[in-house]
């Protein structure tokens, strides 16, 4: 049997999508979704200074960030992967009133103010 090493399977830094850590979160959206275009990314780093990373965002952190009331529903990260349909999502997303201003306006304009 082949011993498979874990650089045969990883994706090079270079290839990642990256963020300052004192950029926007609209600058956070727009590099989200170029490396999600280009490579399939679903997550980019953000750098602190020197260039090192300092953390990771993924696009539900980013969703979350323009919709707080995900909150009240609780985990999406367990509702997205437990398989429920589309239908019950979406009347998830109706019932909380989620999303009711475009998402590039609501990135540019921040998360609310709690």
């Amino acid at each position: 049997m082949k011993t498979i090493r874990v650089k045969d399977l990883m994706v090079p830094l270079p290839k990642y999508g990256t963020v300052s850590q004192d950029a926007t979160l609209h600058e956070a959206f727009e590099v989200m979704e170029k490396a999600y275009e280009e490579s399939r990314h679903r997550a980019i780093l953000v750098l602190g200074e020197n260039d090192r990373i300092v953390g990771k965002l993924n696009r539900l952190d980013l969703l979350g960030a323009l919709e707080p009331k995900y909150q009240d529903i609780g985990d999406m990260r367990s509702v997205s992967a437990s398989g429920f349909s589309p239908r019950f999502i979406q009347s998830m997303l109706s019932n909380y009133r989620l999303w009711q201003s475009p998402s590039a306006t609501s990135a540019e304009r921040g998360p609310p103010k709690r």
